[in-house]
């Protein structure tokens, strides 16, 4: 069997979709994963252009970067939005390379990834932590809040500037700094924290209990 029969061969039965674009944007080819995902059989495959079946919020940019590429820029990890036939976006991850012969650029490869799963549970937990009543945070070991929801700056009366301008230990009760370091330490450690409380200076010059 020749190599390139092989290739192939590995390429239909990938799970991955892997499309292979021509520098006019028509597609040269796309694998068995790729139709099944997007809905197309090979006959619409021929007359499909990359543009049409990208999402158009995410066409210039990918425009861009295949572009780059196929002027000489190495591999370019890319994420981006199909469009399946029946309108289904599908969000993607994955490299956008070029395949070339001695007289240039043939073709840009592509290999992908369907990431929709994670990216609607990671929009459900957005929603979650911007719509929560309880105080939720992101803080770093260096001592500085990284995302803070509405209820956190509602109760304390800080804007969210001010919040992640400064280190976390600035509101915190002088009382309260050593207990709270100490929980940051064991947090590096990858030790649990539960049943914590300490005291954060709000706004208006009172402390308030937060747990």
């Amino acid at each position: 069997m020749r190599s390139s029969d092989i290739y192939y061969e590995l390429c239909e039965h990938a799970f991955d979709l892997i499309q292979s674009v021509l520098p006019d944007s028509r597609f040269q080819y796309v694998n068995a994963a790729w139709l099944e995902k997007l809905g197309y059989t090979r006959a619409d495959v021929d007359g499909l252009k990359l543009s049409d079946v990208i999402h158009p919020d995410k066409w210039p940019e990918l425009r861009d970067v295949v572009s780059d590429v196929g002027m000489g820029a190495p591999a370019i990890h890319v994420e981006t939005d199909f469009v399946s036939k029946e309108g289904r976006r599908i969000g993607v991850e994955g490299r956008v390379a070029r395949r070339v012969d001695a007289n240039g650029v043939i073709a840009t490869l592509c290999a992908f990834q369907d990431i929709t799963g994670t990216k609607d549970a990671e929009e459900e937990l957005d929603r979650l932590f911007v719509l929560s009543l309880d105080l939720l945070c992101v803080a770093g070991t260096d001592g500085y809040f990284k995302h803070i929801n509405p209820a956190f700056r509602r109760v304390l009366g800080y804007t969210q500037e001010e919040l992640l301008s400064k280190s976390f230990l600035e509101f915190v009760h002088p009382e309260d700094v050593d207990s709270t370091l100490a929980e940051v330490v064991r947090l590096a450690e990858g030790q649990p924290v539960v049943d914590f409380e300490n005291r954060y200076l709000a706004e208006d010059g009172n402390y308030r209990w937060l747990a």
